[in-house]
């Protein structure tokens, strides 16, 4: 741990005009000694326009796995959804995260015995459509939350040992759930994938995500993919009240990305890395018109209480 945290962001933000989107990502290192999130946002996918894709990678023991996958899963989701089709996206999705892991494991099979190449990371992802239909796998504690309305909706469930059936998983597999922080994420070879009598879905740790959909509506105004050094200061509820205040006061999108994360840092006390996506649905509206949109959901929600 640093004596003092680092708190410079690297932030990017901006319109993917043929996605109707506009998105802001920030991170920071924290009080930790180096930074090992990753994350991925790409709006050009060749063979597949009209698509896009936002990741975060919440990696441990190092930034080599969220380095890895950060620069392939997405590669294998769109390659598999190639191969069986658009109407299999779920299982495109399931089959990239497997996949990946298991190249992972392979390219580190032999370094690993002389490197520190123990290192894990989760991942929250988003695959989005032409049609507007959203797409999130998850493996891990980082979340994604949909703000509806102006009310946090669920799109991920956080992995934890303590879920009744991780519980069981890391049991059978021989671990012991007390031990660990997580339960499903990519890389953890050395020690929580190991079981010669487990396959890669039953072993204590696990790449196989869950995937969840939602389709985009007139009510949906943006989209928060998060690393749990956020969800572990401020609930799901808490992170969407927040970004409608700030954007309201600031009408900044990136300048609200980044005080959230100080938020999390000085008033929370936040000890872990912070890696934030922010993806706002347009509606055909330019940047300045959604800001309106999304103010006058505040002075609307405020005249109701």
């Amino acid at each position: 741990m640093n004596s003092s945290p680092v708190e410079n962001k690297i932030t990017t933000e901006s319109i993917l005009q043929q996605h109707d989107l506009i998105y802001v990502s920030s991170s920071m290192q924290g009080w930790r000694r180096n930074m090992e999130d990753k994350h991925t946002v790409e709006g050009n996918i060749p063979e597949f326009p009209g698509y896009s894709f936002f990741g975060v990678y919440d990696g441990h023991l190092g930034s080599d796995t969220a380095e890895y996958i950060s620069k392939n899963l997405h590669l294998n989701i769109f390659k598999k959804i190639r191969e069986i089709g658009e109407e299999n996206i779920e299982e495109a999705i399931k089959d990239g995260f497997m996949q990946t892991d298991n190249d992972w494991k392979d390219e580190t099979s032999e370094s690993r015995k002389n490197t520190h190449l123990d290192s894990g990371s989760t991942a929250i992802v988003a695959v989005m459509t032409p049609n507007k239909t959203i797409y999130i796998g998850n493996a891990g504690d980082s979340r994604a939350v949909m703000s509806v309305c102006g009310s946090a909706k669920p799109l991920s469930e956080d992995h934890r040992p303590n879920l009744n059936r991780e519980f069981q998983r890391i049991q059978q597999a021989g671990g012991y759930p007390s031990n660990y922080n997580v339960c499903r994420c990519f890389g953890d070879f050395n020690k929580c994938k190991n079981n010669p009598d487990k396959g890669p879905k039953e072993q204590i740790f696990i790449a196989y995500p869950d995937v969840m959909t939602y389709k985009v509506d007139t009510e949906t105004d943006f989209l928060v993919l998060a690393c749990d050094g956020i969800w572990d200061y401020m609930s799901s509820e808490n992170v969407i009240d927040f970004i409608y205040e700030e954007l309201q006061v600031n009408k900044d999108l990136s300048k609200t990305c980044e005080n959230l994360l100080n938020k999390c840092l000085h008033d929370r006390n936040g000890t872990d890395n912070m890696s934030v996506i922010i993806i706002g649905f347009l509606h055909g509206l330019d940047k300045e018109k959604w800001m309106e949109r999304i103010n006058s959901r505040c002075v609307k929600e405020k005249e109701q209480l």
